[in-house]
């Protein structure tokens, strides 16, 4: 079976983090870079020997099948929607863009692709160790899920002096750690537990002088609700700060459940006891990176002709619960989402 051929818009560091697993995988091969920044799109280029382009020649290569959307935020809407008016396959990074309007727009387009696919980018899906957790509390081993708490602590710190980067600025970025890390708590959590929230309270903080948007947050998030399995409704908290030192960063969730104990340390390994037991221990396996097998499931999916994993629709739940967040933090009440 033929490659597909790959264009990617964007050549930060997420674009790395595609194009290499673009490179690695036997069913891609990249054509060429895009970005507002012609360096940055000749420097992402020369590493893989492609052409660097701008948007409208890429979109307009006929040799490129599917494209990659890793901009900022606040662009991911108007360019993955001119993605599938050329008639292209999209994956766009999380999150899948800024507002409910917005999202409302990419999920119109797709209707209307005529089967393209578009898949969201929510990378914590695909971490072995995420899996497997899903896997054990879906078994039913550690019973029924009754509270949960997700840490992600990160150091986005700039240099003394430095520009602002553009995740502290909200016309940019639409948010700050919680449109960032937040969504991936709230999507994972939505992917471990199979239930969508429900309501939100959650309270922000701006440490980065000069910063326009919040830096921590912490959030109390119910899922699911009467029709759940045996009437439960469990409640996370969501950690977040991404001005913490390095050597305290952490990607960590806990879930205790009516018959045991689970701990994803996600970069690491998935721990969980039930009942009496003691503890059992799997670490992340890795190679294949979380990259990889993201982008082997959108490939597959085009080529299958099969479902993404990660739809436009599942992408926007989640940024519902973010943007009710933000509603909570803003207004200091309890926000139905």
């Amino acid at each position: 079976m033929a490659k597909l051929g790959i264009g990617i818009i964007g050549a930060g560091g997420i674009a790395g983090a595609h194009a290499k697993a673009y490179a690695d995988c036997d069913l891609a091969q990249i054509v060429g870079f895009a970005d507002l920044n012609p360096a940055a799109a000749e420097s992402a280029a020369g590493r893989y020997n492609v052409k660097a382009m701008d948007v409208e020649s890429l979109l307009n290569d006929p040799n490129i099948q599917a494209v990659s959307v890793c901009t900022p935020p606040t662009s991911h809407a108007d360019l993955a929607i001119e993605v599938l008016e050329a008639g292209k396959h999209v994956l766009i990074e999380k999150p899948v863009c800024t507002t409910l309007a917005d999202a409302q727009r990419i999920m119109s387009s797709t209707a209307t692709s005529g089967g393209l696919k578009a898949m969201v980018a929510h990378s914590h899906r695909f971490w072995s160790t995420n899996q497997r957790a899903r896997e054990i509390i879906a078994s039913g081993e550690i019973g029924e899920i009754v509270m949960a708490r997700d840490e992600i602590l990160s150091t986005a710190k700039r240099e003394p002096n430095a520009p602002l980067p553009w995740r502290f600025k909200k016309a940019v970025a639409g948010g700050g750690v919680v449109m960032d890390n937040g969504v991936h708590a709230v999507d994972r959590l939505r992917y471990w537990l199979g239930l969508n929230a429900t309501d939100v309270d959650a309270r922000m903080w701006t440490v980065v002088p000069g910063a326009d948007v919040e830096d921590a947050a912490v959030a109390n998030v119910h899922f699911g609700d009467a029709s759940a399995p045996h009437g439960t409704a469990p409640t996370a908290q969501i950690y977040l700060n991404r001005t913490v030192p390095k050597a305290t960063g952490r990607c960590v969730a806990e879930f205790l459940g009516t018959k045991g104990s689970l701990v994803v340390d996600t970069w690491k390994e998935v721990r969980w006891c039930s009942e009496d037991g003691e503890w059992n221990v799997e670490a992340v396996k890795r190679p294949p990176t979380a990259f990889d097998n993201e982008i082997r499931a959108f490939l597959g999916s085009i080529q299958d002709d099969t479902p993404v994993p990660i739809s436009a629709e599942d992408g926007t739940e989640s940024l519902r619960v973010v943007l009710a967040m933000y509603e909570s933090a803003e207004r200091n009440t309890r926000i139905a989402v």
